[in-house]
């Protein structure tokens, strides 16, 4: 939803993201439940609606947010595997 001012309607979070590739596959893939707007225009952060996200993808979400802010050493003793 690029382009409106205005936010939709209800609860949303804003969420890192790795880059601005990722921001727009998200918002490519669910427009219905990924956006942005002119306020978060090239910042490495989608908006997210969250009464229509499923909780298995909010939760992925919101971990690989922390994993792009997390301290390296964290994110290797947390996730093994990512490192």
């Amino acid at each position: 939803m690029l382009g409106d001012d205005a936010p939709p309607e209800g609860p949303i979070l804003a969420a890192y993201v790795e880059d601005l590739d990722d921001k727009d596959m998200l918002i490519n893939e669910d427009p219905e439940v990924f956006f942005t707007i002119p306020h978060f225009q090239g910042f490495r952060a989608v908006l997210i609606l969250l009464d229509r996200i499923d909780v298995d993808t909010l939760t992925e979400v919101i971990t690989d947010a922390w994993v792009c802010r997390a301290p390296k050493r964290l994110v290797a003793a947390t996730f093994p595997a990512r490192s």
